[in-house]
């Protein structure tokens, strides 16, 4: 029977293990058997830590002293028994495996732990600066105890102006700061107006107590606006004008009531204008930002409100929008003249020049039309593609496979990191694998980004090898950037659902960059980014049981319920592959109250009067992929169809 994996049994080992293996050894190349022998070792190695069988555990690491993962072996149980570890082993783990994304992770926690158990000289001792916060917060603390003052507050101002919250590990660094006379009632005031200009009101409230009275009155004042954006209407305190707290708070107040409901907060804006509380300069970009958010809700006063910024206060923003609102009027002649009213840097942008030639076809100057859609159409991107549909061309594929650095490629396989990396990958552990890469693409030229692509795409990590193609620069290699992985289990859903598979690609391409393990901070999962929610319902639908939301990072299952997810959007708005992508990404109900309220639109116009940026890009990006994986696919290029976008009808 194993024996449990108790306080010695775990430090006898911890002080043998290092006697098996130096820091060069376990980088030694192992032939890709062996490698795959040592995996399954591995596997039962941490099997055995978890469980306690400290008998089977060393035997294995006997057979594990090579394994590129070994480091992650001896990491994970010196973790477990941080607590009652001494720190000649923490040091000498630190020591040995300084070279891997290990030794710094393993340092936060012991000096958090050291931390709890006021051991200030060992701390001292351990820290490296590494840019955590709360790190250099119990170093400091450290200082302080050993009556470092000077030392131990040097540059901490920068710190106190950052926007973030600081974490509780601060406080004494603060209080001391404040002792020392550092932490003056003007320097608070200045992070708390940075926190609120920031959207931190948890970091605008850190400062409330270090300010002098007058400015705790402003500084609560200021919060409540926050909470009720009216008050900047109805409070007398900030009716004064001239007073740089009254202007600040006003501000403040109006971008966050547009935020909420720009609509509602136009007449505010008119009224404090009309007051004078806030200065031309700061409501100038206020009233900007008002006409955009109006102009996205296609309200009838927006171009008004467009029009009436002066020209030195336009942005790139505000001009597009302009001609979007002539676009949806159908005024080709008013669409021309807001395109040509644009800065040449913006001009040029395919989006204005496609815009331009429609607009010239929509005044009957065909010939000028055709030849600006034919310059157009060389590109292969949605603006190219639509400038294609145009004049009858074929999509422009342009497709260079790019040259494999060998020489490049083999230095990279050969380092340490990179060999811990493949591992990890092929052990399905993703996140480490790109710690690992971290510490080799640090500053990386576009050779080596290259060869990394290469290399990682020889693996099958395609998401990866996408995402360093593109800070490359390498644009044209389609087969990789446009990878086809998971092809049976994307043909079979396309199959079953009746979708295009080339669609189903587009849509987890963007969506994931097919990296299953993705999660997004709104929860969405897996290679079409569901939420556990919907999937929840489709798989209810389809009387699938789910094992747990985890289960969507299965390519096979996501692709599944993604697919058939998709085909239900598809088939409540009528067939229209546009205005399912962009449900897809907005959802259902954001999507409708978009649709036209009468006539129907062309899908072009449409697409490009989305009022939400992301989804506006998410949905051209889907149509440009289509195409593309319609090439890579074999079938023919038609990205997304149709080439109107009707009202809804229930």
């Amino acid at each position: 029977m194993a024996l449990p994996l108790g306080r010695w049994a775990l430090a006898g080992w911890l002080i043998f293990a290092p006697c098996l293996i130096t820091p060069t050894t376990w980088a030694a190349p192992l032939t890709e058997s062996a490698l795959a022998s040592q995996r399954r070792a591995f596997v039962d190695a941490e099997r055995a830590l978890l469980s306690g069988d400290t008998v089977r555990l060393r035997a294995l690491s006997v057979q594990l002293h090579d394994y590129p993962l070994y480091p992650y072996l001896r990491y994970r149980e010196l973790s477990r028994s941080l607590a009652t570890s001494d720190a000649r082993t923490v040091r000498r783990f630190l020591a040995d495996f300084a070279d891997t994304p290990l030794a710094p992770r393993l340092r936060g926690e012991w000096l958090r732990l050291l931390a709890d158990q006021s051991r200030w000289d060992d701390i001292v001792l351990d820290y490296r600066p590494d840019g955590d916060l709360e790190l250099s917060c119990i170093q400091r603390t450290a200082l302080l105890q050993q009556q470092r003052t000077a030392q131990a507050l040097a540059g901490f101002d920068a710190a106190w102006l950052g926007e973030k919250t600081l974490p509780g590990r601060c406080d004494p660094v603060v209080q001391a700061w404040a002792t020392q006379g550092g932490l003056t009632p003007a320097m608070a005031w200045q992070r708390f107006t940075i926190g609120m200009q920031a959207g931190s009101t948890s970091a605008a409230r850190q400062a409330l107590p270090w300010l002098d009275p007058e400015d705790q009155d402003w500084a609560r004042l200021w919060l409540a606006v926050d909470q009720n954006p009216a008050l900047i209407l109805q409070d007398s305190r900030l009716q004064a004008s001239g007073d740089e707290h009254v202007e600040m708070i006003v501000a403040h107040g109006l971008m966050r009531w547009m935020n909420r409901d720009s609509v509602a907060a136009a007449p505010a804006v008119d009224e404090i204008r009309r007051r004078r509380t806030v200065t031309e300069e700061q409501l100038l970009p206020i009233e900007r930002t008002l006409a955009i958010y109006m102009a996205a809700r296609q309200h009838p006063d927006a171009l008004r409100r467009i029009d009436a910024i002066p020209t030195a206060y336009e942005n790139d923003t505000l001009r597009e929008w302009r001609v979007r609102l002539y676009l949806l009027r159908g005024n080709w002649r008013a669409t021309i003249d807001a395109i040509e009213h644009m800065p040449p840097a913006q001009l040029a942008r395919p989006a204005w020049r496609y815009w331009r030639a429609r607009a010239l076809e929509g005044i009957g100057e065909r010939s000028a039309a055709d030849i600006a859609y034919r310059e157009l159409a060389s590109l292969r991107d949605y603006y190219g593609f639509l400038a294609a549909s145009h004049t009858s061309q074929r999509p422009a594929m342009t497709d260079h496979p790019v040259a494999k650095p060998l020489a490049a490629m083999q230095t990279l396989a050969s380092l340490p990191a990179v060999n811990r990396a493949r591992e990890l990958f092929l052990l399905g552990r993703p996140y480490d694998a790109r710690s690992e890469w971290a510490l080799v693409m640090d500053n990386a030229d576009p050779q080596r980004l290259r060869a990394a692509a290469l290399l990682v795409a020889d693996w099958g990590w395609a998401g990866q090898a996408i995402l360093w193609l593109a800070k490359a620069g390498d644009w044209n290699d389609l087969a990789l950037r446009f990878p086809l992985p998971w092809r049976n289990e994307v043909e079979s859903a396309a199959h079953t659902t009746r979708l295009s598979p080339a669609w189903l690609y587009a849509i987890a391409r963007q969506e994931s960059t097919f990296q299953p393990e993705v999660r997004s901070p709104a929860d969405a999962r897996g290679l079409m980014q569901l939420l556990p929610s919907t999937a929840a319902d489709v798989a209810r639908g389809i009387g699938m049981r789910l094992n747990g939301s985890s289960s969507l990072y299965d390519p096979s299952i996501n692709l599944k319920l993604g697919s058939i997810h998709l085909r239900q959007l598809l088939d409540r708005f009528d067939g229209n592959m546009v205005t399912a992508t962009a449900a897809y990404n907005a959802g259902e109900n954001r999507i409708r109250d978009w649709l036209p309220s009468t006539d129907a639109v062309d899908a072009d116009i449409w697409v490009e009067t989305i009022p939400f940026v992301e989804t506006r890009n998410y949905v051209k990006r889907v149509w440009e992929y289509t195409a593309v994986f319609e090439y890579r696919l074999g079938l023919p290029v038609q990205g997304l169809t149709p080439n109107k976008v009707s009202s809804w009808s229930p």
